[in-house]
């Protein structure tokens, strides 16, 4: 059993790693967008 719950946590944590990449990257695209938006309003 406790070889299984091991197993879990680490499938978990390539998950949890893959998630919160995935976030990181759409944080970063949603300030560029902004960014460019706020361009576009000065320009």
């Amino acid at each position: 059993m406790k070889e299984e719950t091991m197993h879990r946590l680490n499938e978990l944590d390539e998950q949890l790693d893959y998630v919160i990449k995935h976030v990181e990257e759409l944080l970063a695209n949603k300030e560029m967008n902004e960014d460019q938006k706020e361009a576009g309003h000065n320009g």
